[in-house]
């Protein structure tokens, strides 16, 4: 992983740009659509990002992807983690509700918690833009949350790296209300993660992937794509069952 040069970071941002653009006039139109039972605030689209700090920006050359990260994906991550070191219990049995006020707690925000919510979904993103060479290819987004939504009488996280937190954990604790223990380094490396295995399943011409996040523990991830602007999204990754000889490493 390395900080790119800044002739490349124009390039990466010029590139970027439009499918932003195209995305959030996309988002914009969806909330026209009366039928749609689950809707965010248009409030949530009044901004765009459509360049990120170049600082945030790392290349891994190796694995064939770059991520982008926004200032206020970045500075939550590790929020999130700093809050999971320091009060594990807080993010066991709870609801994502109730994850969302321990960060709040911690993080110094000025307005309420409704607005702090809102705050976090607010092109709060990560962008995983595929390389061949010197050419840019496919984009994933990683939002770290789309919305709450009640299951089983508690509410989850749904969309973006929230929603995928709750299948891993840091130091024998898991990252959001479930049971599943397997530890990473941080937070980063789940993100790391995803881009990996976005890039390996394109690499197949296919939107799902399955990989290994250690030597121990196979996942699958799944994709999905927005054709009218034609960012992809993350669908789900989760830990699976299937027999580790058919797992690509």
């Amino acid at each position: 992983m390395k900080l790119m040069e800044f002739s490349r970071y124009k390039k990466l941002m010029e590139y970027l740009e439009p499918y932003t653009l195209a995305l959030n006039k996309h988002e914009m139109l969806l909330l026209k659509d009366e039928s749609r039972k689950e809707k965010r605030s248009p409030s949530l689209h009044n901004i765009v990002q459509t360049n990120f700090p170049i600082n945030y920006c790392f290349e891994h050359i190796s694995s064939g992807f770059i991520l982008c990260y926004s200032n206020r994906f970045m500075n939550t991550i590790t929020l999130y983690e700093n809050c999971v070191r320091n009060n594990p219990q807080k993010f066991q049995g709870g609801d994502s509700i109730s994850i969302i006020k321990v960060l709040y707690d911690s993080s110094k925000y000025l307005g309420c918690i409704i607005e702090y919510d809102k705050y976090l979904r607010t092109e709060a993103c990560c962008y995983v833009v595929r390389t061949q060479n010197d050419t840019f290819g496919e984009i994933l987004r990683i939002d770290l949350f789309r919305m709450h939504k009640k299951e089983r009488n508690k509410y989850v996280f749904i969309g973006g790296l929230f929603h995928c937190l709750k299948h891993f954990s840091i130091d024998n604790n898991n990252l959001c209300n479930n049971n599943d223990i397997n530890n990473t380094f941080d937070i980063m490396h789940i993100v790391y993660l995803i881009g990996h295995a976005f890039c390996n399943a394109k690499k197949e011409n296919s939107l799902v992937c399955n990989f290994f996040s250690d030597v121990k523990h196979p996942y699958i991830a799944a994709f999905y794509l927005e054709k009218e602007s034609g960012v992809y999204f993350i669908d789900t990754i989760h830990r699976t069952k299937i027999s580790t000889s058919k797992l690509k490493h």
